[in-house]
């Protein structure tokens, strides 16, 4: 391993980490997880004979797109601490061309966006939610588009309207997500978004539709 990067991994060693509370979060990503073939599984019954398995091909094509750019640039890109406006965050924060003295340890350590679990975990939980909200997409329109069509689409919404979302409601300073607290009319009252109701079912419904 590169000197850099040694002495990043061994700072980020330094931060705490919750056992209990990593596991925690590993349980809840293992337990999405299960809902992404699932949702293939679902499109499989519902379609022709001759097209079920293009259902299950989305729905595992979902998760695989997601693995590779959520984690590069759609993390930093929706949780990451600068915000541009409140709608989006820096894709740099992390992985993608940033410092690795600082990038680094970002991932690795426990100071990320929940206190006491490794950012990477974080980042494995929202990976599998964001895998999710693409697969219900593509249950959406079942034999209505071609699986090249359906990877450029999944590319795009990896890049662009995914973390756009979730940075807004789901950050710490996004624009919905943190409505009144850098105004005069008290204390912040922004989204609430439980169990992912706005960023995953309403974005999936609409992206579903528009599609």
């Amino acid at each position: 391993m590169p000197e850099t990067l040694t002495s990043a991994w061994d700072s980020a060693q330094q931060l705490p980490v919750s056992v209990p509370g990593t596991l925690w979060v590993l349980l809840g990503a293992f337990l999405v997880f299960l809902m992404i073939p699932s949702i293939g599984m679902l499109e499989a019954g519902l379609t022709r004979r001759k097209n079920s398995l293009h259902g299950l091909m989305k729905s595992l094509s979902a998760a695989a797109v997601m693995i590779v750019i959520f984690t590069v640039v759609g993390f930093g890109l929706a949780f990451s601490d600068v915000s541009i406006g409140g709608i989006i965050g820096d894709p740099t924060k992390y992985l993608f061309g940033g410092d690795p003295n600082t990038a680094w340890p970002n991932v690795f350590g426990a100071d990320g966006p929940i206190s006491g679990v490794p950012t990477l975990t974080y980042v494995l939980y929202q990976m599998m939610f964001a895998a999710v909200t693409l697969a219900l997409i593509g249950a959406g329109v079942p034999e209505r588009m071609k699986f090249s069509a359906w990877l450029l689409y999944s590319v795009f919404f990896a890049l662009v309207l995914y973390p756009l979302i979730a940075h807004m409601v789901w950050s710490f300073n996004g624009l919905f997500g943190n409505i009144g607290s850098a105004g005069n009319i008290g204390d912040a009252f922004g989204a609430r978004d439980f169990a992912g109701g706005i960023v995953v079912h309403a974005q999936a419904g609409f992206a579903g539709l528009a599609v």
